[in-house]
Protein backbone atom coordinates (compact mmCIF):
# COMPACT_ATOMS: atom_id res chain seq x y z
CA UNK A 1 0.00 0.00 0.00
CA UNK A 2 1.49 3.50 -1.11
CA UNK A 3 0.54 6.24 0.68
CA UNK A 4 1.32 10.04 -0.53
CA UNK A 5 2.12 12.41 1.21
CA UNK A 6 1.83 16.05 0.61
CA UNK A 7 4.55 18.54 1.50
CA UNK A 8 2.36 20.98 0.97
CA UNK A 9 -0.25 20.28 3.18
CA UNK A 10 1.98 19.80 5.65
CA UNK A 11 3.82 22.95 5.82
CA UNK A 12 0.61 24.64 6.18
CA UNK A 13 -0.28 22.11 9.19
CA UNK A 14 2.86 23.46 10.79
CA UNK A 15 2.12 27.14 9.83
CA UNK A 16 -1.43 26.40 11.54
CA UNK A 17 0.54 25.23 14.46
CA UNK A 18 2.81 27.88 14.93
CA UNK A 19 -0.07 30.41 14.75
CA UNK A 20 -2.43 28.77 17.24
CA UNK A 21 0.88 28.07 19.61
CA UNK A 22 1.82 32.22 19.26
CA UNK A 23 -1.59 33.76 19.27
CA UNK A 24 -3.45 31.72 21.75
CA UNK A 25 -2.80 31.22 25.53
CA UNK A 26 -5.72 28.20 25.33
CA UNK A 27 -5.50 24.55 25.74
CA UNK A 28 -5.41 23.09 22.21
CA UNK A 29 -8.02 20.10 20.95
CA UNK A 30 -7.46 18.21 17.95
CA UNK A 31 -10.02 15.67 16.21
CA UNK A 32 -8.24 12.77 14.34
CA UNK A 33 -11.52 10.97 14.32
CA UNK A 34 -11.78 11.41 10.66
CA UNK A 35 -8.07 10.34 10.10
CA UNK A 36 -7.38 7.06 8.32
CA UNK A 37 -3.94 7.84 8.01
CA UNK A 38 -1.43 9.29 9.86
CA UNK A 39 2.05 9.68 8.14
CA UNK A 40 5.10 9.83 11.02
CA UNK A 41 6.53 12.87 10.25
CA UNK A 42 3.09 14.46 11.16
CA UNK A 43 2.70 12.36 13.72
CA UNK A 44 5.98 13.58 15.02
CA UNK A 45 4.62 17.41 14.60
CA UNK A 46 1.79 16.32 17.03
CA UNK A 47 3.79 15.24 19.52
CA UNK A 48 6.36 18.25 19.54
CA UNK A 49 3.57 20.64 19.81
CA UNK A 50 1.96 19.04 22.50
CA UNK A 51 5.45 19.07 24.14
CA UNK A 52 5.89 22.83 23.67
CA UNK A 53 2.44 23.64 24.96
CA UNK A 54 3.42 22.11 27.62
CA UNK A 55 6.06 24.15 28.14
CA UNK A 56 4.10 26.98 28.33
CA UNK A 57 1.76 24.99 30.49
CA UNK A 58 -1.20 24.56 27.86
CA UNK A 59 -2.19 20.99 27.08
CA UNK A 60 -2.63 19.37 23.79
CA UNK A 61 -6.06 17.11 23.83
CA UNK A 62 -6.55 14.58 21.01
CA UNK A 63 -9.66 13.17 20.54
CA UNK A 64 -10.20 9.90 18.38
CA UNK A 65 -6.79 9.18 17.70
CA UNK A 66 -5.82 5.74 16.30
CA UNK A 67 -4.68 2.94 18.34
CA UNK A 68 -0.87 2.96 16.99
CA UNK A 69 -0.80 6.84 17.53
CA UNK A 70 -1.96 6.45 21.02
CA UNK A 71 0.30 2.94 21.16
CA UNK A 72 3.34 5.81 19.82
CA UNK A 73 2.44 8.46 22.05
CA UNK A 74 3.02 6.09 25.21
CA UNK A 75 6.05 4.81 23.67
CA UNK A 76 7.61 8.60 23.89
CA UNK A 77 6.17 8.80 27.59
CA UNK A 78 4.21 12.31 25.80
CA UNK A 79 0.93 10.78 27.71
CA UNK A 80 2.20 13.43 30.57
CA UNK A 81 1.92 16.10 28.33
CA UNK A 82 -0.95 15.29 26.05
CA UNK A 83 -4.57 14.18 27.07
CA UNK A 84 -6.00 11.59 24.88
CA UNK A 85 -9.91 11.76 24.54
Amino acid sequence: MVVSFDEVAFEELKSVLALVFYQFNLHVKINLSRVKILPLPVAMKLLSFGFDLRLKSRTLVIEGASVSFKKLIRFYRMDRAILIL
